[in-house]
Order: C-alpha cells, then sequence, then structure tokens
C-alpha cells in the first residue's frame, strides 16, 4: 500500500504474531541491505525521472533477493515490507514505462516472489493526516501532493485485484484487527503448505 496506510505496524505484528506460534521469522524491508541503504539516500535525496526510479528500485529488488537467498533456509517465513507491486502502483503512474516495469518483474520473478501479498487501503486524506502526526518530516515521496497519491492508490487496487494470492485489506480499521485477519490468511496458508509437503514426503 502507499505511505501512511500501516505497513510497517502490521509487518511487525505478523511477526510477533508467528514467532509467539514457534516460526522462525526473518524481517526486513527492501532497503534494508548495505547496498540499498545508499540507493535509498539516493531515492529520497534526489529529483529523479521516472526512468531513473525505476531502475534505481528494480536495483535494489535484485540486491535483496541476494541477500535473502543467503539467508532463507535458516528461516521459516520471510516477510518483506514492500515488494515489486509497489514499483508497478507508484513509478507505473507513468504509463510509457509500464511495459519496462513489467519486463523487469519477470527478471527479478526468476530470482523469487512472494506467496502471499497484502495491501493495505487507507483513504490518501486519512493517510496524509497519519504522517503528519509521525513527528518527522516528510520525505520526497511522501510529500507529493494529494492527487499523486489518491492515484498510487488506484494502481494498488487495480493492480492488486487481479494478482495471485493478494489481499486487499481495509487499513482503516482498528490495527489490531487487520493484524489478527493478516494472521489468519498467513498462518493458514502456512499449515496448508506443510500439510502439501507431509502428503508428498508419504510418497
Amino acid at each position: 500500500g502507499g505511505d501512511g496506510t500501516g505497513k510497517t505496524t502490521q509487518v511487525m505484528e505478523l511477526k510477533k504474531r508467528l514467532e509467539d506460534c514457534g516460526e522462525r521469522v526473518y524481517h526486513s524491508h527492501v532497503f534494508d541491505t548495505k547496498l540499498g541503504k545508499e540507493l535509498k539516500a539516493l531515492f529520497l535525496n534526489n529529483e529523479l525521472t521516472n526512468l531513473e526510479e525505476i531502475l534505481l528500485l528494480f536495483i535494489t529488488r535484485e540486491e535483496y533477493i541476494k541477500e535473502i537467498q543467503n539467508i532463507a533456509c535458516e528461516y521459516d517465513v520471510i516477510i518483506t515490507d514492500r515488494w515489486l507491486l509497489s514499483i508497478r502502483a507508484m513509478q507505473g503512474l507513468e504509463k510509457s514505462n509500464l511495459s519496462l516495469i513489467y519486463e523487469l518483474e519477470q527478471k527479478i520473478e526468476r530470482l523469487g516472489k512472494p506467496d502471499l501479498t497484502f495491501i493495505l487501503d487507507v483513504n490518501e486524506n486519512i493517510c496524509r493526516n497519519r504522517m503528519s502526526v509521525r513527528n518527522q518530516a516528510l520525505d520526497r515521496i511522501e510529500s507529493k501532493d494529494l492527487q499523486f497519491h489518491k492515484e498510487v492508490r488506484c494502481n494498488f487496487l487495480r493492480f492488486g485485484d487481479v494478482q495471485t494470492n493478494t489481499y486487499i485489506l481495509d487499513g482503516s480499521k482498528e490495527k489490531d484487527s487487520i493484524g489478527k485477519d493478516i494472521y489468519a490468511i498467513s498462518i493458514s496458508f502456512i499449515n496448508e503448505l506443510r500439510r502439501k509437503k507431509d502428503g508428498c514426503d508419504n510418497f
């Protein structure tokens, strides 16, 4: 979802709920790699063209995948804060670059793709109010006008509605209620995967 929808709050809530059930959980943002932190500074502190943003963000995703591949065997669940849909929803507003985004998505997805995606849908006015009380300056993307954030929200809904294993949730609900919904979907999916694996192991 867009900025201010409560993604990070729900990521941390899901991590805690799963760990309380005994799952080994790894969580990070796509910008959390060593190179990703440098790219984040470039992304937020410079006025970039849409093409420059796209290329930088896909480099970030590929670097993230490389890091995940090195540690994946140590965990049961990996939770990622933002993925490819974010690029399509935001940078895809410039429709002339959508074909490039789709092409790069295919290359990244050869390395790995999420089993589940959650989109938190919140009215852009509510998101702006949430960000304004965080007691920190808005970054280059967060400070864009409400029309931009409205269009990003519409793109998330449009693309998310046709993407497999993607759940669009009302992010304006109480955070505990949202957290329970996300956990219920996630743990059901995890248990089903294990049942299928156990069934295969019996043959």
